[in-house]
């Protein structure tokens, strides 16, 4: 057990310094120069991480049927390489200003947001792990919005120290998922903006919808807090174009907050966030998270 501690505590450690130094490096380059050094530091991850690359490839192979073995394994580099280049715009968030931020994201759809939160019920957005979540969420904050994301505790602790003052840098407010639906609440209830990221295969309550033509365990919380609490409930992407900037996008409400909370409708609900999600990370799959075990659960097991 002391050595279990002993070897977390010393990979935290290796983390946090790789990091930092890693900050270091790329504070000092110009953006593009540090963009493509983060990309070419996934590459090698790509490489290195031999289970994770393995699961993305196996998991695009699914996905895709019929794609050639070279194709799948080029989309999965491709996908660590986005990380790399997502990883590198997060370590530039203290240059971000409400008056600058528009130089590197296209917002559209924001009034969206604004009708959403006329009810002064407060606003629930769905978006995914794809595009820079990241700069979704800090997008919309140095916009206006009060935005309360609901994000998972890393395991890391000093890699979720770092990612938590990023957020924090930009004017968000994240609410772990331990105290995620008490925080929702008082979020909706104050009429701020909550963000949610239903496309992960966790812990919390959920049902299975298609995902990719399998059934897929996802999280119900939009669909719930909606029903209960009459909060429009929207979704919204953030995709990285291919001059490095970003394209925000809000789209119409998935459901006005108006239906009922039973479980016919919770799963319906869900599965029009799902459909939303895939049809955007077929747009551009190799923005999306393919070495997270998505379809790990299934029915009729554990775990």
């Amino acid at each position: 057990m002391q050595y279990r501690r002993w070897r977390r505590r010393a990979k935290d450690a290796v983390y946090g310094a790789s990091l930092s130094g890693f900050s270091t490096l790329t504070a000092a380059l110009p953006e593009v120069a540090a963009t493509s050094a983060a990309q070419t530091t996934a590459s090698w991850a790509y490489g290195c991480l031999r289970a994770e690359a393995a699961r993305a490839r196996r998991n695009l192979a699914a996905a895709f049927p019929g794609m050639a073995p070279g194709a799948v394994d080029a989309l999965a580099r491709a996908c660590f390489r986005h990380l790399g280049a997502a990883l590198a715009d997060v370590l530039r968030f203290d240059r971000l200003t409400p008056s600058n931020i528009g130089d590197h994201v296209e917002a559209r759809g924001l009034e969206r947001v604004h009708a959403a939160l006329e009810n002064g019920r407060g606003c629930l957005i769905a978006t995914a792990h794809y595009g820079n979540w990241e700069m979704f969420g800090a997008t919309l904050a140095l916009s206006g919005f009060a935005v309360n994301p609901i994000v998972r505790e890393l395991r890391s602790a000093s890699l979720d120290r770092w990612i938590d003052g990023r957020r924090r840098l930009v004017g968000m407010k994240p609410a772990s998922r331990q105290r995620s639906l008490r925080r929702a609440v008082e979020a909706l209830k104050a009429n701020e903006v909550v963000v949610m990221l239903p496309d992960v295969d966790t812990s919390v309550r959920g049902v299975f919808v298609e995902f990719f033509g399998r059934p897929a365990h996802t999280p119900v919380g939009p669909a719930l807090l909606s029903a209960r609490y009459g909060a429009p409930l929207l979704s919204g992407f953030l995709t990285r174009r291919s001059d490095d900037r970003h394209l925000l996008e809000v789209d119409v409400p998935v459901d006005d907050g108006g239906a009922t909370g039973s479980e016919d409708a919770l799963v319906a609900t869900t599965a029009r966030v799902t459909a939303r999600i895939e049809a955007q990370i077929r747009r551009h799959p190799e923005q999306w998270i393919w070495m997270h075990r998505r379809w790990r659960t299934q029915p009729g097991a554990t775990g």
